[in-house]
């Protein structure tokens, strides 16, 4: 899909984008968009954003926020490997 997706992104109405569009993924996707097959689609994203994981810490904090009753002082075991 990616390899004609920036076909769809070459039409135009009154020299404005006719298309716009979100592309969502995981890091592979990012790596798919830096091959040379798709370069073309790669320079014509206008904006591109990069959320990295978030840290034990975060995920803990994150979940007793959330889910305030059941708020627990303990850590995820087993940590996760680092990315």
């Amino acid at each position: 899909m990616l390899d004609h997706l920036h076909i769809l992104l070459n039409y135009q109405w009154d020299s404005r984008a006719l298309l716009s569009v979100i592309l969502a993924g995981l890091l592979e996707l990012d790596d798919r968009l830096g091959l040379r097959r798709n370069r073309s689609l790669y320079s014509r994203l206008q904006r591109r954003l990069t959320i990295d994981g978030l840290s034990p810490e975060d995920t803990a904090s994150t979940y007793a926020c959330a889910s305030p009753k059941s708020a627990t002082t303990a850590t995820f075991s087993p940590p996760a490997p680092p990315p």
